[in-house]
């Protein structure tokens, strides 16, 4: 399967609290087929199926990014973006 990889995000996994870095709109799908909390928004919603897309060919790595970030903060479980550098804009 394509990673899809894009700057990575970090979030706060349940249960206990871990931080998790994803860098990938395979690692953004499984986040949130396997460790979403119960409360299923529609901003969950939108980025499960724009990191579907993605994976198929049919829809950018960046969308599923920014749709990944919004359900994370919709669920209060983002936490940081990383910021890209002067030296390596791309990363």
């Amino acid at each position: 399967m394509r990673e899809l990889p894009f700057q990575h995000v970090t979030v706060l996994k349940q249960p206990g609290g871990t931080v998790q870095h994803i860098s990938s709109v395979n690692a953004a799908a499984d986040f949130l087929l396997s460790n979403w909390p119960d409360d299923k928004g529609k901003k969950y919603r939108a980025a499960r199926q724009t990191c579907l897309d993605a994976l198929n060919g049919t829809d950018t790595a960046r969308h599923a990014r920014s749709t990944f970030v919004a359900a994370l903060k919709e669920a209060d479980i983002f936490v940081s973006e990383r910021t890209p550098s002067a030296k390596h804009p791309g990363n």
